[in-house]
């Protein structure tokens, strides 16, 4: 009997060109080549084969990284460095000892309220080997973009996904970067992720998925609709907004202001395809984030 687990549905939205620049389409362009019953029986192949080996899987869990991120750890330790502070003031003789007190409370109180909100949105995306649903891995890949996470996202790819070379997206008037990048390596999904979803010199840019749904599920196959909101806004009314929260109160509202007038927003709708490796563990088919859509501005 044929195995029809990979047959594309033809009214399906286009999916990437693996074969081609790995680029994506402008408004108005030709629809994407979808990829074939051929390509995806491959790429799941590749994907068993690698899984079945103890060493690969080893290996991603090491880029992957642990639960919590460093800039995590070092606002925890620094909590605690803190506080052993205001309790090692407690045994100094009177003169300034009130006001280091004060001092160390104030930092371990600020360094913690900063470890707790990083430790809750690190403990948000958990371990990339946690089985998930298809939707829950494909969130927890997009936010290991926001959060600047790209050993987590490279672990996310299938093998025939990290041979790919991609180029920065083209989204309508937003400013984004530019270069083409291979994903063979989570230096290069870093630098890709710069171009589109992580703050510039000039350019502070985010990626947010606003909704994710599953279109389909059949056996290893996933198919997953996501909408993306991507957007960017000038780096300096972001110091500004510092500066004037810091210093100058009256000018914050006109800074807040500054911000909505200079950010740009694109909304797109994807579908994404998800293989699955091991029960529960999703990996993305195609590298490109918008797998050759046209991104349509709302």
């Amino acid at each position: 009997m044929a195995d029809k687990s990979f047959e594309v549905n033809p009214y399906a939205p286009p999916k990437a060109d693996l074969q081609g620049a790995g680029g994506y389409l402008v408004a108005g362009g030709a629809a994407p080549t979808p990829p074939t019953a051929a390509q995806l029986g491959d790429a799941l192949a590749r994907l068993k084969q690698y899984v079945a080996l103890p060493a690969n899987l080893a290996s991603d869990t090491r880029a992957a990284g642990g639960l919590l991120r460093p800039v995590t750890l070092a606002f925890l330790a620094l909590t605690v460095v803190s506080l052993l502070g205001a309790a090692a003031t407690t045994m100094v003789p009177a003169g300034g000892k009130h006001l280091s007190l004060v001092l160390c409370g104030v930092a371990g109180g600020l360094f913690g309220l900063l470890g707790a909100a990083l430790v809750a949105v690190d403990l948000s995306i958990g371990k990339r080997a946690t089985p998930a649903p298809p939707e829950q891995a494909l969130k927890r890949y997009l936010k290991a973009f926001g959060m600047g996470r790209s050993g987590y996202a490279w672990a996310a790819l299938c093998p025939t996904a990290r041979e790919q070379t991609v180029v920065a997206p083209k989204l309508g008037d937003l400013p984004t970067g530019e270069g083409r990048f291979q994903m063979s390596s989570p230096a290069g999904v870093k630098a890709y992720a710069r171009t589109f979803a992580r703050p510039g010199q000039k350019q502070m840019r985010t990626l947010r998925a606003k909704k994710i749904t599953v279109r389909s599920v059949d056996g290893d196959l996933a198919l997953v609709d996501a909408d993306l909101v991507f957007q960017t806004w000038p780096s300096w009314v972001t110091a500004m907004i510092g500066i004037c929260a810091a210093v100058f109160r009256i000018g914050l509202i006109v800074a807040v202001i500054l911000f909505f007038v200079k950010r740009k927003r694109l909304a797109v709708t994807v579908t994404k395809t998800l293989l699955q490796g091991e029960p529960g563990v999703w990996y993305l088919f195609d590298a490109n984030m918008l797998e050759g859509h046209a991104p349509t501005p709302r």
